[in-house]
Parts: C-alpha cells; sequence; structure tokens
C-alpha cells in the first residue's frame, strides 16, 4: 500500500523537482499539492514555485482570489468606482471596471512594454498556457509579458511615439559618440560650445535658443539652466522609456518629443494648490452645471453636499456638516489638520467653527491664489483647501 502511494506521487515530485519546487509537499485525493499549493512557475516564472500561474489555479487555494503577476493568489479586490479615486496614484487615469487604468490614442502613451488596447485604454498582457502571445517576451520574475521584437536585429524597441518601432536609441546614453535624435536615430552633436551654434547657446550636444525664462520657449519646450549665466530652451523629450520628462506633456506619435497636453478628457482642466499636476473637473462652481457645485477634490456634487441641521449624520462618522460641506469635527483651532511650528509650538492650518465644531478652509481660486491670511500647502494635500498663514 505505501509503494503504490509513493509511486503515485511520482510524477508530481518529479515535477515539482524539475522546475525547483523541491519543497516535501503533501497531496489532496487528486493527487495535485495541497497546502499552499507549489507549482512549477511559468514564462518569467519558470525554475521558481509560485501558487499559481493564471486565476484558474486559485480557485483551489480560496474563493475571490486572482492570480497576480508574481505567482501568488490574492484577494480580487475593487479598486476604485470612480474617476477621482484614482488621484494620487497616477496622473491621468480613469476608472474602469473597478480598476484605475491609463486612458490611451497610441502605444506610446503607455508604460514600457504594454500596449493600447481597443478599448482605448494601456494593456499588459500576461503569460498563458505557459508562453507569451506572438511579440511578446517574458519579464523576468514575473508572469508579466512585454512587447520586444527589436532585440534579435541588434536594435531598441523604441519609447515613447515610437514605441512600435525599432530604433537606434531613445535617450543620448544609447549614442556613444553622438546624440540621439528625435527619429530615434544616433546622430552627430551639434556643438562642443557656445562659438559652434551661430544662434542660441550650446546644450546637451545641441544648439538651442537662449532664454530667460518659459515665455522665451516654444510650449513643447522648457527653459533649462546651461551654466550660471545662461539659460536655453530644451525640448521636452522621452526620458528613457518612462514616458515625458514633464507632468502634462505627452508623447507626440511618430517622435521623442512631447507636447502639452495634460488632460485628455475635454471635461477637465489642470488642478491648482493641492491638486497641481492632477486634472480635475472644476476649480470653482462656475465649472458646474446648474444646481451642483465644486468640491474640495475637484469635482462636481450636487449643492448642498450635506444639509445645515446640526446633529444629521449623513456625513461619515468622522465627520460633521458645516454650511453644507463635510469636514472634520473640531473643539479648537489646533484640531484642524495640527501642523507642528518652528518655535516648537502646534498650529492648525484651518479654523474651527463654533458653535458646529467643524474645521473651515479657504479656497484657492483658478489662478491657484488663495485670499489675505491664507496661502497654499506645501505638497500634495489632495484638496483646493489653502491653509492658514503661519
Amino acid at each position: 500500500m505505501m509503494l503504490r502511494s509513493l509511486l503515485s506521487l511520482l510524477p508530481v515530485l518529479l515535477l515539482l523537482a524539475a522546475s525547483g519546487c523541491d519543497r516535501e509537499v503533501a497531496t489532496d485525493p487528486d493527487g495535485c499539492p495541497s497546502s499552499d499549493r507549489p507549482l512549477p512557475g511559468e514564462c518569467g516564472l519558470q525554475g521558481t514555485c509560485v501558487q499559481c500561474n493564471d486565476d484558474y489555479d486559485c480557485q483551489a487555494v480560496g474563493p475571490n482570489l486572482v492570480c497576480a503577476g508574481a505567482g501568488t493568489c490574492v484577494p480580487h479586490r475593487h479598486v476604485c468606482e470612480m474617476d477621482y479615486e484614482c488621484l494620487g496614484l497616477q496622473d491621468g487615469l480613469k476608472c474602469v471596471d473597478f480598476h484605475c487604468v491609463t486612458p490611451c490614442t497610441f502605444a506610446g502613451e503607455c508604460r514600457y512594454g504594454s500596449e493600447c488596447g481597443p478599448e482605448g485604454y494601456c494593456q499588459t498582457r500576461y503569460c498563458q498556457a505557459g508562453a507569451c502571445p506572438e511579440g511578446w517576451v517574458p519579464v523576468e520574475g514575473s508572469l508579466a509579458c512585454t512587447r520586444d521584437g527589436c532585440s534579435e536585429l541588434g536594435l531598441l524597441r523604441g519609447a515613447c511615439g515610437l514605441a512600435e518601432q525599432c530604433v537606434e536609441c531613445f535617450a543620448d546614453a544609447h549614442c556613444p559618440e553622438g546624440i540621439c535624435s528625435d527619429a530615434g536615430a544616433c546622430v552627430p552633436v551639434e556643438c562642443d560650445r557656445f562659438a559652434d551654434c551661430q544662434a542660441g547657446v550650446c546644450l546637451g550636444g545641441r544648439c538651442v535658443q537662449e532664454c530667460a525664462g518659459s515665455a522665451d520657449c516654444a510650449e513643447d519646450e522648457r527653459c533649462t539652466m546651461v551654466d550660471l549665466l545662461l539659460k536655453g530652451c530644451e525640448a521636452v523629450r522621452c526620458v528613457g522609456g518612462a514616458g515625458c520628462a514633464e507632468w502634462g506633456y505627452r508623447p507626440r506619435e511618430g517622435t521623442l518629443r512631447c507636447d502639452y497636453r495634460p488632460c485628455t478628457d475635454p471635461a477637465e482642466q489642470p488642478g491648482v494648490c493641492g491638486l497641481t499636476e492632477h486634472c480635475v473637473r472644476c476649480l470653482d462652481d462656475t465649472s458646474c452645471e446648474a444646481g451642483r457645485r465644486c468640491n474640495r477634490w475637484g469635482h462636481c456634487e450636487l449643492f448642498p453636499a450635506c444639509p445645515f441641521e446640526v446633529g444629521y449624520t449623513s456625513c461619515a462618522k468622522t465627520e460633521v456638516c458645516l454650511d453644507g460641506t463635510c469636514t472634520a469635527p473640531c473643539a479648537a483651532d489646533v484640531d484642524c489638520r495640527p501642523e507642528p511650528q518652528a518655535d516648537g509650538t502646534v498650529r492648525g492650518t484651518g479654523v474651527c467653527v463654533l458653535p458646529e465644531g467643524g474645521c473651515f478652509y479657504e479656497r484657492c481660486d483658478r489662478s491657484g491664489r488663495c485670499p489675505v491670511g491664507w496661502v497654499p500647502p506645501q505638497g500634495y494635500t489632495g484638496t483646493l483647501d489653502c491653509k492658514r498663514k503661519p
């Protein structure tokens, strides 16, 4: 009986040993490894033990689990229901099927190695049945696949607006004896010193227009320091495979240069104050349709968001209603976002309105300025609120 049991385990043990899964495992009645179910990994996880290679493997581990790229079963959680819930993760994300995705019109707007799917958002392919789709190669240490059909030609897969092409370069570092052109080709440097340029200044091997500030440059350029005395208009370009160098700039198809297109949704606009480098639906009530107002997160909502009656519980348990706005409760100003001061004291960045017991903050205007006595917050706060001037 024991011999037959050992013989029945032999195929499983051989499979696990061949894949590096050499842990001692028990088996369930169908002959599969039990416990955490170590399986031989596929694609970029070959030679390692994994819980899963696809979502189907996770069905035996537990309910509501999906297979993550690292080969582990994780809970399937709804990440979002509205676009604004994706704020802070990455600029420009949209909520599609409860997940934050990057909208796109062509591959160059997607992260390196992903594609612009027919649904209009960036998608990554994954290993299926032990292999990546045609034209894709495994990512080491992951079940994900990446697009790379250029290496066998001795070329690089382009980035940004050249993401679907094979190129010599997409950064100057790829050209030891020259610079990388906007078209992804290694070309000789234009200058080594200022005297080599008939007009303008020499910046990074290129002759560019001299500038004193951003107003002197084109929209797809930035005024960059050349030395202590001079500045030059530098093109905003793709930075390696990571995308464009500046917020609000997006790849220009067919080139490594970037255009200023901060908000892909026509209904959105660039935020200010605590929502800089994010696209929002509104900056003030004039941006909203009748019967709605602009909330502190830059989204239009029904007015008022909560009624004026004291003690009404339409706000979260940790909030109170103040003039139609759900806000933090307080007993004194110091309770409103306490902030340590240089002298060792603690000061609230808002005003506590009594007897209602709610924190009040002034609001940034459309240009990003705050009323007298208030200043824009330092760093990202996620709202259009101002804070009291220290």
